[in-house]
């Protein structure tokens, strides 16, 4: 029964029987409150018990984010700026109880948050259909997370990932819609948070990307910009093999430009950017040694810059690394087939 209307019957009581028995039950009322109060407060604590389990959950699953047991791929990743564990208070008295009311739904809101990313996240990982899913779930959430800096650099993965499938799909336009619209949250990531790793990651990823469609000047002048982000993605995430991955890319990609590239990078910038094979391969081996021998397309780059540097008993151990990693995703499936040609031509045996 509750307070009040355990109240009500108690005045009743009294004013039917008179003063004696009144007394009594004034004093049975009281017992009645308290017990009322204390029941509600045991019931209050028990909800408040199941949503703390709930949280606590959710957050074990973003910490303990579920990665593939055996291989890693470069289109895996992040990136993952998890949620700091977040406190929630027991309620005791009356005034807690209305205060905690009205923080159960922020308290609501950041659980489900929790639970969009970490959906999202899996879905990045499956297939075409999963992935755009995530773009789908992504953008349905859009008006509640205009703020959140988490949000804008999954959306910047997400239309980075569905810029793929339309490509593959032999539809430029809206492959490129899409690669725009990845710059574009990647850039309000950070706006939002200049410290966060994933939002100077795909900042770089989304702008190297949407290279193709610009002119030579302004790509070249992008390849600062791109450096300068991955190596700031780096100062925050050391120990993110991804990160040194994406350096060791960007500098074999400029170490292997053409003479003619390079005199005509020559002819539209001062300085254009340079690097040495030594620095691509010293990058994808910190890679390798945080996520060592699973990762297929960092052991194929790894042999690759060992070819420039003619290693030749290296290229074949890394080769054979790379082949026996096997194929889960579309870019695996790309690495493969460099992998297959590459292999007759340096297998010792």
């Amino acid at each position: 029964m509750s307070f009040s209307k355990s109240f009500l019957v108690g005045i009743g009581t009294g004013l039917l029987f008179g003063s004696g028995v009144t007394i009594l039950c004034i004093r049975l009322q009281r017992v009645a409150r308290e017990m009322d109060s204390l029941s509600n407060a045991i019931a209050e604590l028990a909800t408040q018990m199941s949503v703390l389990a709930e949280h606590l959950s959710t957050l074990r699953g973003f910490k303990q984010r579920k990665k593939r047991n055996e291989f890693y791929s470069a289109s895996s990743g992040d990136e993952d700026e998890i949620f700091e564990d977040a406190n929630l208070s027991f309620i005791s008295s009356d005034s807690d109880i209305s205060k905690g009311s009205k923080n159960r739904s922020t308290e609501d809101k950041i659980l489900d948050t929790h639970v969009l990313f970490n959906k999202v996240e899996k879905l990045f990982e499956g297939d075409e259909k999963n992935q755009e899913e995530a773009f789908r779930l992504l953008s349905r959430s859009a008006p509640q997370h205009s703020a959140d800096c988490g949000f804008h650099w999954r959306m910047s993965k997400a239309c980075y990932l569905v810029s793929k499938i339309e490509k593959s799909r032999d539809n430029p336009a809206k492959a490129k819609d899409f690669l725009q619209q990845s710059v574009d949250h990647a850039s309000s990531s950070l706006k939002l948070d200049e410290k966060c790793s994933s939002a100077h990651r795909w900042y770089a990823i989304s702008l190297g990307s949407y290279g193709e469609h610009l002119g030579s000047q302004e790509k070249i002048k992008n390849g600062f910009l791109i450096k300068d982000h991955i190596q700031r993605s780096i100062d925050l995430k050391p120990n993110d093999p991804f990160n040194h991955h994406m350096m060791g890319r960007w500098a074999y990609s400029v170490y292997m430009l053409s003479w003619m590239e390079r005199k005509l990078a020559a002819t539209l910038i001062a300085a254009p950017p340079e690097a040495k094979i030594e620095d691509a391969l010293e990058s994808f081996l910190i890679a390798d040694r945080l996520r060592p021998t699973i990762w297929k397309e960092n052991l194929l780059y790894i042999a690759k810059c060992n070819i420039e540097l003619k290693r030749l008993d290296e290229v074949a151990k890394w080769l054979e690394a790379a082949d026996a990693v096997p194929v889960q995703t579309k870019d695996e499936e790309e690495a493969q087939k460099e992998i297959d040609q590459l292999l007759p031509k340096y297998q010792t045996s």
